[in-house]
Order: structure tokens, then sequence, then C-alpha cells
């Protein structure tokens, strides 16, 4: 039976500490390899920081609802922010070269290279990854 947790972030940097905290629990808990980790720790990372910034523009009244699902193969956290959303089949590629010395636009791209799966819903607002617990 899957299990499922969840905490909420305010929208301001000063509540990454917690969010290492709660991967840090779920990854332990859920037995995730240990060559697995960094890429769910960059990834989720990377998506709670896109949310924070870009998505509820560090409004203190908008909060980022971060969920873990797993089970005893997969590990899977959702991300969503209380933004308007984006269209992720819309960004710019970051190794294209006229990209390639740009400070930002990197995020989606490391997500998708680090996650077995990435998926966004409908309205651009909350992203799903999905990560093998064990490597193969």
């Amino acid at each position: 039976m899957p299990d499922k947790k969840e905490i909420i972030l305010h929208s301001d940097l000063e509540e990454l500490p917690k969010l290492e905290e709660f991967l840090d629990f779920m990854c332990t808990s859920c037995n995730v390899h240990e060559d697995i980790y960094p890429d769910i720790m960059l990834a989720v990372t990377e998506a709670t920081t896109n949310a924070i910034i870009h998505g509820n523009e560090f409004d203190p009244s908008k909060s980022v609802q971060l969920t873990c699902i797993s089970n005893d193969d997969e590990i899977t956290f959702q991300v969503k922010d209380e933004g308007s959303g984006f269209d992720p089949h819309n960004l710019p590629n970051p190794v294209e070269e006229d990209n390639l010395l740009k400070s930002g636009g990197r995020g989606v791209y490391l997500i998708r290279h680090y996650a077995k799966s990435v998926a966004f819903n409908e309205k651009g607002n909350q992203i799903t990854m999905t990560f093998d617990i064990n490597p193969e």
C-alpha cells in the first residue's frame, strides 16, 4: 500500500532547510538507495525553488505544497504552487548555443534529466517527479 506524506512551505527560500529535512526523512524511511538520493535532492529542491521564486513570486500569502507518495519500487514527489502556472513545453533549450551562458533556465531540464518521469498539470503550477528507489 502506498505511503503518503505532505509538507507545506511558505514562499520563502528560508524554508529550504525544512524541505531538506523532509527529503531526508522520506528517503531514509523508504530505503532510497544512496545513489538515487542526490538526484532526488537536486530535482525536488529545484522544483520547490522554482515554485517559490517563479510560481508564487515570493508572495508571503502563498505557499508551496510538497507531497511524497512511495511504494516498494518508486518514490514520487509533487510540488504545487499557487501561481498562475506556465507552459513547460514552451521553454528555451538550455543547451543551445544562444542559451549556454545565461544564468538561469536550466531547472526543468535538470529535473527531466534526474527523474525517472516528470509530468506537469494542465495549469502548469504542479510538477510530479518519480524516481526508482533502487537503481537497476
